[in-house]
């Protein structure tokens, strides 16, 4: 069995994609509220537009959500500060 690193050595990797974006510390800022997918994307979309964004998140450690599930799923009750 072979493994990549024995074949190919550190130096010879090329990337396939280049991604060169312009300098974006005093551009405007775009605020985006909580993070997912779709939002990190649109946070890829400001920078090739030359916005700084500002994604803000807050959040519980994820073990902490736990009681907010069992809240929704045994009680009906929505912990509206919970973003699980």
């Amino acid at each position: 069995m072979h493994f990549i690193g024995s074949i190919i050595s550190k130096n010879d990797l090329v990337p396939l994609i280049q991604f060169e974006y312009n300098d974006i510390h005093n551009a405007k800022c775009i605020y985006i509220n909580r993070v997912g997918p779709a939002r990190l994307f649109a946070a890829l979309l400001t920078i090739e537009l030359d916005y700084k964004p500002i994604i803000i998140e807050r959040s519980k450690n994820i073990r902490d959500h736990r009681p907010d599930l069992a809240s929704i799923n045994k009680q009906g009750i929505l912990v509206t500060d919970s973003n699980y």
